[in-house]
């Protein structure tokens, strides 16, 4: 396989304090694939960093006691103190006045914009949207090593080696999804909220070598996504980092993956099929709105499908030669 080097399409960023013509908020809800609505049952993990720790309060006393904590102490309270699974994320919801499952907007977002920077490849030698790491692959990685069910993928996009990564801090110059989502030096005019678990629970999957707590089939995340100073197209193509696409003519929101062991799974468990469901669309009363969302409006229901389908359609209107969307839960 041979790889090509293409040019980046870089404009000056748009003012941060604007907010026409649309700014607004929508509600989304993030769906665990489950058999009864998606046709396989997966497992969604989104580690915390944190791990739950089985232990023996007498062992630990007693650690606590030795003067010096060298191997040979260690290893003699080894087998009394195990590390039992890594935990989920977990933070305080306001709404339930309770600790509960969620997933952080900054995994939310990462996910997003990174599925939109892969979808849209380049065209006639130019790309809108740069990606990071920005580095000319010499070969397909070999099967077993980082990366290589990444590539498999992705292989259509990653076949192009865009020029530098977009920073504001040294030009005030930046790609499309840069605009939109933020780079170094730059704010972004998206941002998403903490997903807080409404439905569902974790349980205890893996093996001796890595344990986590993830949450089952069905399982549901509601928070929100908000924007200002976005085009009608531009709010499409965050629908399309969301995995929306067009299908007979209506929207449809396709799965996707996101969170650990998404490619390769855990001890036989499909891990990290997800859908993104938009429950509904505020815009604000302080914006121009588009010629077909208003502002001040709230869009739930049919009035809500369509603003999703015009939007779709005016990103595939405007950007449709960049946009190769990829059924990335089919191919892994």
């Amino acid at each position: 396989m041979s790889f090509q080097l293409v040019k980046v399409r870089r404009e000056h960023y748009r003012d941060r304090r604007g907010l026409d013509p649309l700014e607004g908020l929508m509600e989304v809800e993030i769906e665990v694939c489950s058999k009864e609505k998606h046709g396989v049952d997966s497992y969604l993990f989104v580690g915390s960093g944190e791990e739950e720790i089985n232990y023996q309060r007498e062992a630990i006393e007693k650690l606590s006691q030795e003067r010096y904590w060298n191997d040979t102490v260690l290893k003699k309270y080894s087998d009394q103190i195990k590390i039992d699974k890594k935990a989920f994320q977990t933070s305080y919801d306001p709404y339930s006045k309770q600790k509960v499952n969620v997933i952080f907007g900054s995994s939310v977002k990462g996910n997003v914009k990174s599925r939109l920077q892969l979808t849209l490849q380049p065209y006639k030698g130019t790309a809108i949207a740069c990606i990071y790491p920005s580095r000319i692959l010499k070969s397909h990685p070999p099967i077993g090593t980082s990366g290589w069910r990444h590539f498999k993928i992705w292989e259509d996009s990653l076949q192009y080696v865009r020029e530098n990564v977009c920073n504001a801090t040294a030009r005030p110059v930046v790609c499309l999804l840069c605009d939109l989502f933020g780079a170094p030096g730059l704010s972004s005019l998206i941002e998403f909220g903490t997903f807080y678990m409404t439905e569902g629970s974790t349980v205890d999957l893996g093996h001796e070598v890595e344990r986590v707590a993830a949450a089952k089939p069905g399982s549901r995340f509601r928070g929100s996504v908000s924007f200002k100073a976005v085009k009608l197209e531009e709010l499409g193509l965050l629908l399309i980092g969301m995995g929306y696409s067009i299908v007979d003519g209506r929207h449809k929101s396709m799965p996707v993956l996101l969170g650990s062991h998404k490619y390769r799974g855990l001890n036989r468990n499909l891990m990290g099929r997800v859908t993104y469901n938009v429950l509904n669309l505020k815009t604000s009363s302080r914006c121009k709105g588009d010629g077909i969302v208003t502002c001040g409006t709230v869009y739930e229901k049919g009035e809500l499908e369509n603003v999703l389908i015009n939007a779709l359609k005016a990103a595939f209107d405007k950007f449709g030669p960049y946009i190769k969307q990829i059924d990335e839960c089919r191919k892994v």
